[in-house]
């Protein structure tokens, strides 16, 4: 611990999501492993509902902020900003951890210093398009400049003129886990969880899926999550005929999703071939591993962390019938589905987020208090 506190040092949380909340996972886990180590924490969140402050069962101290959307970028930025830096005015915290969203500079405007260091999360860089891409980079080099400390899921992401704090995804293994035994020759149920957003072009998951239908006349795919790409795979179902196989969920709180995903024999971790999704890791894989499913995920550097091709999933391409061919192999293939299931959980548990808490983000925070 640092020489300069006596006691377990403090720590506020900003991030423009609700918590909990499907896309805010990781500050919901890390918060609440950190309250378990015995540290004060806050957390300012955004929610659709009005505003309030209340003290979870966890020991986590919550600031409800309402808005009306969490879109990336809308009018609601800079408002829930401004709210926040009020918050954090009263905040007497030793370290203000902020998950970078757009618009989140405003909170460090007329800060007066009695906050002693601040923190930007940078879980993923602009994802939208090429030009956004390079745009949001710009504005994220902005932002982080006006913080002590920028905290990278990855190495790649790091530019060579930055300290190197390191700060991975994770998953609650206590959460997600094995929930029943199925027989191994009984696969049918494959499912994604995520956002689906156009730019996540799930439609060509669905068209995959229509080459696994005709093969496998049982097999069901299950889409878990919302998006604005909704309307486009809706159409992509109908057009194909296959209204009777796919289910569109539509949004299921956090806290089901263990529940949800323990219905499903395979997992889809899939993701465009596009240069502003490469080095993301989804926290999705991290999850369908720690529950044990068979996954496949499209062969990108950032599911590459933790898929190993042939050992605890598959690693394929983002071409519909690579996919759609990988799919029917697992449905198939009962020894190489028993293999990937009985090496999924086992190959992921140093990422649980007790041990990233411990590992990486208290050693981070006293470096940096240091």
């Amino acid at each position: 611990m640092s020489k300069h506190y006596s006691k377990m040092p403090s720590v506020a949380f900003v991030t423009y999501n609700y918590y909990p909340g499907m896309g805010s996972t990781d500050s919901y886990e890390y918060t609440q492993a950190l309250a378990k180590n015995g540290w004060e924490v806050q957390v300012i969140a955004a929610s659709n509902k009005s505003a309030r402050e209340i003290n979870h069962k966890k020991g986590v101290k919550v600031t409800s902020i309402p808005v009306n959307t969490i879109k990336r970028i809308s009018i609601n930025n800079p408002k829930f900003s401004i709210k926040a830096r009020e918050a954090l005015k009263r905040s007497k915290a030793d370290l203000i951890h902020v998950f970078s969203y757009a618009g989140c500079s405003i909170l460090r405007l007329n800060q007066a210093s009695k906050i002693s260091k601040w923190i930007y999360d940078l879980r993923s860089g602009s994802i939208q398009n090429k030009i956004t891409n390079i745009v949001g980079k710009k504005i994220i080099d902005f932002e982080s400049s006006l913080y002590d400390a920028t905290f990278y899921i990855d190495e790649a992401f790091i530019p060579k003129n930055k300290p190197k704090y390191i700060l991975p995804l994770g998953v609650n293994t206590s959460r997600f886990k094995p929930i029943k035994i199925k027989p191994i020759s009984a696969a049918k149920n494959i499912i994604y969880v995520g956002s689906l957003s156009k730019t996540r072009e799930i439609e060509n998951l669905v068209r995959a899926f229509k080459g696994v239908n005709r093969s496998c006349r049982e097999a069901q795919l299950f889409l878990v999550g919302s998006g604005d790409g909704e309307a486009i795979i809706k159409k992509t179902i109908k057009k194909l005929g296959l209204e009777n196989s796919v289910t569109l969920t539509g949004f299921i709180p956090y806290a089901r999703i263990p529940e949800i995903l323990s219905m499903a024999d395979i997992a889809i971790s899939y993701i465009p071939k596009k240069p502003q999704y490469e080095y993301q890791p989804p926290i999705k894989t991290l999850e369908y591993l720690s529950s044990s499913l068979a996954v496949i995920a499209t062969d990108t550097y950032g599911n590459r962390v933790y898929v190993k091709g042939g050992e605890n999933g598959l690693l394929v391409g983002d071409d519909i019938q690579e996919l759609s061919d990988s799919i029917i192999k697992l449905l198939t293939d009962n020894d190489l589905r028993e293999k990937i299931i009985s090496n999924a959980r086992k190959s992921i548990i140093q990422y649980d987020y007790q041990n990233i808490v411990k590992d990486f983000l208290i050693p981070n925070y006293i470096k940096i208090l240091d």
